[in-house]
């Protein structure tokens, strides 16, 4: 009777030692899962910081193109200005009507007497 109690014993022990094995197992497969998971998350979150990055590079190489642009028109709308006031002065030394130099030039009446 001692024996078979001893035997039972034995087995569940075996079982019991099998079974923890078997839970170790799964924790430990799970936990790769989870890392795999997290080492996966972090990986997309590096590629989208570097997808964000290069965005931000183009937005602001195209702002400055856009800035340098409108340079460019600005220097280009004070040139065409000064070039219809010269235009304007050289017609109004010559003796050319106020009025026509206004059409020719559109410049205002006042701008050309002030010239």
């Amino acid at each position: 009777m001692a024996s078979e109690e001893l035997m039972r014993i034995s087995r569940d022990e075996a079982e019991r030692m099998r079974l923890l094995s078997e839970e170790k197992y799964i924790l430990d497969n799970q936990s790769k899962l989870a890392s795999a998971e997290r080492k996966g998350r972090e990986e997309g979150r590096k590629e989208r910081d570097v997808e964000i990055a290069k965005k931000d590079t183009e937005i602001a190489q195209k702002d400055a193109d856009i800035a340098r642009k409108d340079a460019e028109i600005a220097n280009n709308e004070i040139k065409i200005t000064q070039l219809k006031k010269e235009t304007a002065r050289s017609l109004k030394t010559a003796g050319v009507s106020l009025d026509i130099i206004s059409q020719s030039t559109g410049l205002s009446l006042e701008e050309i007497i002030d010239l």
